[in-house]
């Protein structure tokens, strides 16, 4: 989205202003001179005053909520403007990752904004938020809107939901059935499907490829899935946390159902 939120206004000037002028901002630039209340009333006498303001790249934010955090004015010396102080108040913003501000000259401010992608919902001490991918809270904020993306619960799941989503993701067709995982003491996981099937996963390895861990468990947890359908079966708990074996709890009407050591189905 692009917003041209300010109008032109035509400039006259003489050309030994124009020509004066412009040697300050070359000195400017060049960081020969110091922006002074001499030096900005005599930029904004030759011309150097806001007229045009192009922002753009915003998405979940809106233009109100970036003009209100701006705090500038139509007409106002363009050396006035405070870049520094404009980029604090702009990433101060739920949605605003990086904000780029670039004075055009003449009369220009040109504004880009950069948004945090929302990757995941996190549930801890009574509130749901979204957070990005590296587990930082973005907003609290119609949080329903957002419902599709994968939901972490508990201390410590945000700041690891995207090494858990990485895991997941190397069976994806189980995680896109997966609810909700649950951070077990800041240490391990475990799995909620969307049927209520709890998977019961180790801590992580520090060396996966020699040690039994939580990558080592749910690519096994995948292999017996796709073997046996144990989501499909009348259990609520399956406990990957033993390398030689895998215990499973029965729901009560699976044990109702169950003849000898057949099957419920």
């Amino acid at each position: 989205m692009t917003a041209v939120l300010l109008k032109h206004r035509k400039v006259f000037g003489a050309s030994f202003m124009a020509l004066f002028s412009g040697l300050m901002v070359v000195l400017f630039l060049i960081g020969k001179l110091e922006v002074g209340a001499w030096f900005v009333n005599t930029s904004r006498d030759a011309g150097f005053v806001l007229n045009d303001l192009k922002v753009e790249g915003q998405f979940r934010t809106s233009d109100n909520a970036i003009l209100a955090q701006l705090d500038i004015e139509d007409g106002m010396p363009l050396f006035a403007i405070d870049l520094t102080l404009i980029k604090e108040r702009l990433t101060a913003l739920p949605w605003v990752q990086e904000a780029q501000i670039v004075r055009k000259f003449p009369s220009g401010l040109e504004i880009k904004i950069i948004e945090r992608e929302p990757y995941g919902l996190w549930q801890y001490g009574g509130a749901i938020n979204i957070i990005d991918d590296t587990g930082a809270v973005i907003t609290g904020q119609d949080v329903s809107a957002f419902a599709y993306l994968p939901w972490v619960v508990g201390k410590g799941a945000a700041k690891n939901s995207r090494p858990l989503f990485d895991l997941l993701n190397l069976a994806p067709e189980l995680f896109a059935d997966v609810k909700q995982a649950v951070r077990i003491g800041d240490r391990r996981w475990d799995i909620i499907f969307n049927n209520g099937v709890r998977v019961k996963l180790p801590e992580v390895a520090l060396e996966p490829s020699k040690e039994y861990g939580a990558e080592s468990a749910w690519q096994r947890f995948a292999k017996i899935e796709r073997e046996h359908k144990l989501l499909s079966r009348e259990l609520n708990v399956i406990d990957m946390r033993i390398p030689d074996r895998v215990i499973m709890r029965i729901t009560p009407e699976g044990e109702r159902a169950m003849e000898g050591k057949e099957w419920a189905t």
